[in-house]
Parts: structure tokens; C-alpha cells; sequence
């Protein structure tokens, strides 16, 4: 049940623009900083004249006091944040995934910042971070997130708040289950940097005078992008295989 008149339809219509507002900061792809701030809330208020008729039965009574407004509103943009939090560790296993490669393979060092994506982020980093959204628009998934957006006023009712310990937690292990699903990805690219620097260790055991890191760093790197060539289709089949995994333990 909604609250009736004007009042009641503008104060649904925050709630769900909060709820996307607060999303649409982090979610993969439209959340990223190269993507403009008006773009975003444009997109936010698409979204949630959309889904407004969809959620509107689901949403609580007009509260009749200005403070109660406001708290719900910044109620709502807190578990849209969160709910955007979890999509990017999502994502964000992938890059992960490709920023651990970038470093076995000697496409960057923690020494050396990148021009061009600034920080330490590689450029297999910021690859692979395109692959979920470029995914979620050229295949129909975008359907998917917004089916989630409805059902998450089923999971999480609007002006029902959320609570931080279990908000944490959730988190907590979706961050984990990331990094554990980017270092399975980036395994073989782990094994065979590993066994790289054996052999060049153990030559340099036999030639002392030989620079032999700096002779083998092409050999690194042509290897490596050898075995990226080989690996990267499968890698995304089973990142992408993986997501119903990744969620479980996260509690979706």
C-alpha cells in the first residue's frame, strides 16, 4: 500500500531514485568515474520512473513529516550503495584477475605508475574491467540487473532499513570470494611466473655474471602474452560460469 495524492507519489518516486542514485555510484561500468555525474542522474531518473510501477505496491506510506522523508530517502541510498557495492566485487574479480597477470607477465610494476589509468592499475586491469559491462549490454543481461532491481524491494523493503553488522558481513565475504575467484583465474599466469623465475634463478646460479633477469624479461613477456593469448577466452567463460558460486556464499 502507497500513499495516496501528489505527496505520496513524489515521496515513492524518492525512494526509488535514492535506491538507484546510490547503485548507479558503484556499479560496474555506469558507476566509474570516467562515466559524468549528469549522465548518472539522468540514467537514475530513467530508471526509476521505469521501475516505479513495478515497486510502488511493495513501498511504505507517505511518512507525513519532512525528517521522516529524509531519513528514508538517505535509508534507501544506503542499500543502494551497498546493493552497488556487491555488483562491483563482482566485476571486479575480473580485473582483479587481469591486474595479477599484468604484473606476472611484466605489463606493470608497483614501481612505476600508469599514465594512462593512473595509480598502479594495469592495462589488463582495465580490460577486463570492461568485459562485465560490455557483457551485460551486447548479450540482453541487462535485463537481469533490473529484474534484480524489483526483486531486491522483496529482499530488502523499502523503509525496512539494513542492518550493519549483516550488511558487513556480506561484504565482507563477497571481498573474499572476489579475491579468491581473481586468483583462480589468474593461476596459471601465477604457476608459470613461479616456475619462470626457478629456471632464471637457477641459471644465474651458474652464470653469476650475467645479468639474467634483464635477458630473460623478454622471453617473460613474450611468454606471457603467449599464454594470455591462449588462456583469455577461457578465463571470461570461467569468471562468467562462476558468478552463481560467487553469489552463493555472498547470500543471493
Amino acid at each position: 500500500m502507497t500513499g495516496a495524492g501528489l505527496d505520496g507519489l513524489v515521496f515513492d518516486f524518492l525512494l526509488v531514485l535514492a535506491r538507484l542514485s546510490g547503485l548507479l555510484l558503484f556499479v560496474p561500468g555506469l558507476g566509474d568515474v570516467t562515466v559524468p555525474m549528469p549522465v548518472r542522474a539522468a540514467l537514475a531518473a530513467v530508471l526509476a520512473v521505469l521501475v516505479l510501477s513495478a515497486v510502488r505496491p511493495m513501498l511504505p506510506l507517505w511518512p507525513g513529516t519532512p525528517w521522516l522523508v529524509a531519513r528514508d530517502v538517505a535509508v534507501e541510498l544506503l542499500i543502494g550503495a551497498w546493493l552497488g557495492l556487491i555488483a562491483r566485487l563482482v566485476a571486479d574479480a575480473l580485473a582483479m584477475a587481469g591486474q595479477i597477470m599484468s604484473y606476472m607477465i611484466g605489463l606493470s610494476n608497483v614501481l612505476v605508475p600508469e599514465r594512462a589509468g593512473g595509480g598502479q592499475t594495469g592495462v589488463l586491469a582495465q580490460i577486463y574491467g570492461l568485459v562485465p559491462p560490455l557483457l551485460l549490454f551486447s548479450t540482453g543481461l541487462y535485463i537481469v540487473p533490473l529484474s534484480g532491481i524489483v526483486a531486491s524491494y522483496r529482499l530488502l523493503p523499502a523503509g525496512g532499513g539494513l542492518a550493519a553488522p549483516d550488511a558487513l558481513a556480506v561484504l565482507v565475504r563477497a571481498a573474499t570470494a572476489g579475491f579468491a575467484l581473481a586468483v583462480r583465474l589468474a593461476l596459471p599466469f601465477l604457476l608459470a611466473h613461479t616456475l619462470w623465475q626457478i629456471l632464471v634463478g637457477a641459471a644465474g646460479r651458474l652464470a653469476p655474471a650475467l645479468q639474467l633477469p634483464m635477458l630473460a624479461f623478454p622471453g617473460q613477456l613474450l611468454g606471457g602474452l603467449l599464454l594470455l593469448w591462449l588462456a583469455a577466452p577461457l578465463l571470461i567463460h570461467v569468471w562468467f560460469a562462476a558468478l552463481p558460486g560467487f553469489l552463493a556464499p555472498v547470500g543471493f
